[in-house]
């Protein structure tokens, strides 16, 4: 018997909680990995989606730094595909420059609180929200296609917000679980948590981070406010790491 996957994405998805307590969460896959970890297991090390740069924060934190860009990928950027943006100072037309394949939009300093409404377990944030429809529009101005765009959100709160706003039917907009296996030339994720208390909620599952991570070709564009989800060691990493890879701008 031969298992192919990878127990550093997206856990298994288990309604009943008690079979969930009982040991359902963690996968055969991933018992399996714990249990003879290295004796029987190889990793697949080339990937051939993410250029290097995108690539590289989830193979530093979740493979050990082993994951390789193959020559056919390492370095293709949004210029490839035809996307030119002007050289100003607007934080849309920043963010799409083909030179930063890894963008941090940081709402620290902006007035970007995150809701929760009366019955719901989910969160939205309109300043984010906002956010992300000005940069599908820039987006779109600059020749990139509807097809080639995705928009992943934390919580299914802010993908029903960021839909009611959208005007672009074929740029597929949805929650982390919806993404897992697909790929685009270009990803925004909307991290949401915005609060004083600090907290991430499930944002604290690091396995839905590597998925929407690991979805771009071309263009990853994070925007999270990292006052709140930095205070998790993880997101604190990213973070750093974008600022010395990639393009971090305060907003």
């Amino acid at each position: 018997t031969i298992l192919i996957g990878d127990h550093k994405q997206l856990p298994p998805t288990v309604v009943n909680q008690e079979a969930a307590e009982n040991g359902l969460k963690v996968s055969l896959f991933e018992k399996l990995i714990e249990i003879y970890q290295d004796e029987f297991s190889s990793l697949l090390e080339i990937q051939y989606r993410m250029n290097r740069e995108i690539m590289g924060f989830s193979s530093i934190y979740f493979y050990e730094n082993n994951l390789k860009a193959a020559a056919s990928v390492a370095e293709q950027k949004l210029k490839d595909i035809g996307v030119q943006v002007d050289n100003d100072h607007c934080f849309t037309n920043k963010s799409l420059m083909s030179e930063y394949p890894f963008v941090f939009l940081d709402t620290k300093e902006m007035r970007a609180n995150e809701r929760s409404f009366d019955g719901s377990n989910s969160y939205d944030n309109p300043v984010e929200s906002e956010i992300v429809l000005d940069i599908l529009d820039r987006a779109l101005k600059s020749s990139l296609s509807e097809n080639d765009i995705a928009v992943i959100a934390a919580y299914k709160d802010q993908v029903d917000l960021i839909n009611q706003h959208n005007k672009f039917e074929k740029v597929e907009i949805d929650t982390v679980d919806s993404f897992q296996g697909r790929e685009k030339e270009m990803i925004v994720f909307s991290a949401v948590r915005s609060n004083e208390e600090q907290n991430i909620g499930f944002l604290r599952d690091l396995r839905r981070l590597n998925v929407a991570l690991t979805r771009a070709k071309r263009k990853m564009i994070f925007i999270g406010d990292s006052s709140t989800i930095c205070q998790h060691e993880a997101y604190d990493k990213l973070l750093k790491y974008i600022k010395k890879s990639g393009l971090y701008y305060e907003l």
